[in-house]
């Protein structure tokens, strides 16, 4: 099984934008994104940050642990995603 993320908002305007990370490394994928360790189960609120280090928003993270996979919810801002590159969260 792989560790996917995708955008889980429907198109057109939006308050919030969802990102899901599901998979094997999904927590570990969150946490390095959130820039320290998610818990396996709650709800955060956490400052996301690109590769770089630069911070990107303000996000509510919610985990979520099941027998074969890990779901990562990630709300966010929808202005910052609406000009923000893909290329900045990976």
């Amino acid at each position: 099984m792989e560790t996917i993320f995708a955008l889980a908002t429907a198109q057109g305007k939006a308050g919030v934008a969802v990102i899901r990370v599901s998979g094997p490394l999904a927590l570990d994928a969150g946490s390095q994104l959130c820039g320290r360790p998610l818990p396996a189960r709650g709800t955060s609120l956490r400052v996301l940050r690109d590769k770089d280090g630069l911070r990107l928003d303000e996000a509510l993270v919610l985990t979520f642990t099941g027998q074969t996979a890990l779901l990562v919810k990630i709300l966010l801002n929808y202005r910052h995603m609406a000009v923000l590159p893909w290329s900045r969260l990976c």
